[in-house]
C-alpha cells in the first residue's frame, strides 16, 4: 500500500513525523511517501495522485493551503483520508468536509500506537 504523508511546513515534520514513521511497523508493511524528505526536492501534488496512492495520514494541526488542496484531491478521487492532530490544538473544520477519521496525539509513541490500531481495511 502506497501512504501520503501530508503536513504544514510550520513544525519540525522531518523529527516529529518522518522520523517516527520511517521507524515504525506501518513503514514496514507499507511504502511511505514523504514529499518534502530532502530540501532540494520539489514535490508535484498532481504526480502524486498519478502513481496511484492508496492512502493519505494527513498531520491536520497546523493549516496549509496546499495540503488543503491535496485533501480535496484525494476526497475527489475516494482515496481514504486519516487526519492526525496535536492534543491542544484544533485543526480547521473545514478538514470535516473531506473525511472523518481522525487521530488526537500528544507524542510520537502515541501517534504511531494510534494508527496502529486503525483497522486493517483502511491501511
Amino acid at each position: 500500500m502506497k501512504i501520503h504523508i501530508a503536513h504544514s511546513r510550520e513544525f519540525d515534520f522531518k523529527k516529529n513525523l518522518y522520523e517516527p514513521i520511517s521507524r515504525s511497523c506501518l513503514n514496514k508493511k507499507h511504502n511511505s511517501i514523504f514529499p518534502n524528505e530532502t530540501e532540494t526536492e520539489t514535490f508535484s501534488s498532481i504526480n502524486l495522485f498519478q502513481t496511484k496512492i492508496n492512502l493519505i495520514i494527513a498531520e491536520i494541526s497546523f493549516p496549509s493551503t496546499g495540503k488543503g488542496i491535496e485533501l480535496g484531491m484525494a476526497h475527489q478521487l475516494n482515496i481514504p483520508i486519516i487526519g492526525i492532530y496535536k492534543k491542544g490544538t484544533k485543526p480547521s473544520g473545514s478538514v470535516k468536509n473531506v473525511n472523518d477519521k481522525f487521530i488526537e496525539y500528544e507524542n510520537s509513541a502515541e501517534l504511531i500506537s494510534e494508527i496502529a490500531k486503525t483497522p486493517e481495511k483502511i491501511i
